[in-house]
């Protein structure tokens, strides 16, 4: 897993999306390319942290119509368009979670990628990585997103910080102090268990 990836989009990817982007501003009818382009990321991105098939298809195309019809408020600002895409996701699915009182769910699909993260956090011993799962259970919901993104979708800080609308330190010093709880936490929640 590399944890230090580039940015996804090259500087000439995403001067060639502005041109979409402007299409897409100039008639409605040119956002089709935006959709086909962005759908199935941005639906395996709500899967993951929904729980049913229905619910993931609702809130996605809840994020297309939002994004569609406000395409005119979207500020090129030399981002990859899918940056605010994400935000709307994140927002629709924290309104979904609210709305309708469900439980957002955390997908680990690789044990490896829990490894990486007790290594992370100073929990490398088995018998921390229950007493972990618990503890990005009981997180706020920024921090379970920002765990999720870096650790369980391998996203390099730059593109978090884009999807949150912040700086990349400024998501540095947030995963920091996440991983600086969990180490604590881990520590409280070992010592309580018998051996």
């Amino acid at each position: 897993m590399t944890l230090t990836a580039k940015y996804h989009m090259t500087a000439v990817d995403i001067e060639a999306e502005s041109h979409l982007v402007a299409a897409a501003r100039e008639d409605i009818r040119n956002f089709e390319p935006l959709y086909r382009k962005y759908y199935d990321a941005i639906f395996r991105f709500v899967f993951r942290r929904c729980d049913a098939m229905e619910t993931a298809t609702d809130v996605t195309a809840e994020v297309f119509y939002k994004a569609m019809t406000r395409i005119h408020q979207y500020k090129d600002r030399g981002l990859p368009f899918s940056a605010w895409l994400y935000r709307i996701a994140l927002n629709e699915m924290n309104t979904n979670f609210r709305k309708k009182s469900r439980h957002r769910i955390i997908s680990i699909d690789d044990d490896s990628r829990l490894v990486t993260l007790a290594a992370e956090a100073g929990s490398e011993a088995d018998d921390r990585m229950y007493a972990m799962l618990q503890i990005i259970k009981s997180l706020n919901g920024e921090a379970t997103w920002l765990i999720e993104m870096r650790y369980f979708e391998e996203r390099p800080f730059k593109e978090i910080a884009d999807i949150l609308g912040t700086t990349e330190a400024a998501v540095k010093m947030k995963m920091q102090r996440i991983l600086q709880r969990i180490r604590k936490e881990c520590a409280k929640l070992t010592t309580k268990q018998p051996s």
